[in-house]
């Protein structure tokens, strides 16, 4: 794992700490954001260009090109899309709490060729961290489903680019 990919997961931590939701699916986000980047970056002929024209190639673009170039599951596609949704619905009003619907994000684990790892992720540290990191601030029902949205995007992606991008 990169240095930026190990900063990403303990800034999650600490940022699930403060108990602001908000927090968590912006930087998800984010984080998110900067893998779409260096996948196309690095999958894409023109890619360099794209990802350093923020001004033309927003984050929506950036995503409907990755998933016609088949770069990424169609799932995990979606479940980027919803996380983008729920950013969305964040900046429209801070104060929005999460609803049923949003939580709706695939389960990578159901998908063939999953990443056996993310099994793992979620059992060994990240959700028992994250539950410590939070402890006092958020329930454990709100820190499970921010972990769990992590998890299905984030993580997701992030095997899913190790695999894409070390195969070369």
């Amino acid at each position: 794992m990169s240095t930026t990919e190990i900063m990403a997961q303990e800034s999650f931590e600490r940022i699930l700490g403060t108990g602001s939701p908000a927090a968590a699916i912006l930087w998800t986000q984010l984080c998110t954001e900067h893998l779409l980047n260096r996948l196309i970056a690095e999958k894409l002929p023109n890619g360099e260009a794209m990802v350093s024209d923020t001004r033309t190639y927003s984050f929506a673009i950036k995503l409907v090109t990755v998933r016609n170039k088949d770069l990424l599951p169609d799932k995990l596609c979606e479940n980027i899309k919803m996380l983008s949704d729920l950013r969305d619905r964040y900046a429209r009003g801070l104060d929005y709490q999460l609803q049923e619907d949003d939580l709706r994000f695939f389960d990578p684990e159901a998908a063939d060729g999953a990443p056996l790892k993310l099994k793992a992720n979620v059992k060994g540290g990240l959700l028992k961290r994250c539950w410590r990191a939070a402890f006092g601030r958020l329930s454990r029902e709100k820190i499970n489903q921010l972990a769990r949205i992590w998890v299905d995007t984030y993580e997701w992606l992030r095997e899913c680019c190790k695999r894409s991008l070390d195969a070369e």
